[in-house]
């Protein structure tokens, strides 16, 4: 079970599987977690149910930048493509590749109903439609002063990335906080937008 998408006054979203396509990564620097200091990514999924104003449900989830055999990330990603990086994958995969693709979300809750998590990843079967972004991706990399985008967060979202991103670009070791060869801040570029979703979906591996 991962991290919780909501809570509180939010809305949840049902319980269920569902089409879900990734409509946000944003780097979070270096974030304070259980184990430490980490350099961290935000991936977002809005899946192909809507909240009462006729929103997507946007599930959200928060990643360790590593790809080790016991890491999140890596486990989620290789749940999502439906099979396994190869070696030559592992020795640097681009995360923003992730952006824009489709998938399907299984959504479970929280034993005392206050929250509703990503349960599992999974790819898209055999012939199921992909789901559209109901608006724009979000990529964010930089600090708010070289970022437009930065203003379409909450409040508290901003204060976090804008400190983590402070937090890499002052240190000088990013390697000792995660030493698999993923990418660092620096390394983030734009990507370019994604062509629109095809009516199927074939035995090909998504990313």
């Amino acid at each position: 079970m991962l991290v919780a998408e909501t809570s509180g006054e939010y809305e949840l979203a049902p319980v269920g599987v569902y089409r879900a396509v990734c409509t946000r990564l944003l780097n979070m620097g270096l974030q304070e977690t259980n184990y430490g200091v980490k350099h961290q990514i935000h991936l977002a999924f809005e899946i192909d149910e809507n909240m009462a104003d006729d929103r997507p449900f946007l599930m959200m989830q928060n990643y360790t930048v590593s790809l080790n055999t016991k890491a999140r990330l890596r486990k989620d990603l290789e749940a999502w493509r439906g099979r396994a990086f190869t070696g030559e994958e592992l020795q640097g995969f681009d995360l923003k590749t992730v952006l824009g693709k489709p998938l399907q979300i299984s959504v479970v809750h929280s034993e005392d109903g206050k929250y509703a998590n990503i349960g599992a990843m999974m790819p898209l079967g055999r012939g199921q439609q992909a789901l559209a972004p109901a608006g724009e991706l979000l990529y964010i990399n930089s600090l708010p002063e070289d970022n437009n985008s930065f203003e379409l967060l909450s409040e508290r979202m901003k204060e976090r990335i804008e400190t983590g991103l402070k937090r890499f670009t002052d240190s000088m070791a990013p390697m000792s906080v995660h030493p698999d060869p993923m990418p660092s801040a620096k390394s983030f570029q734009a990507p370019p937008p994604p062509p629109p979703p095809s009516n199927d979906i074939d035995d090909e591996i998504p990313f």
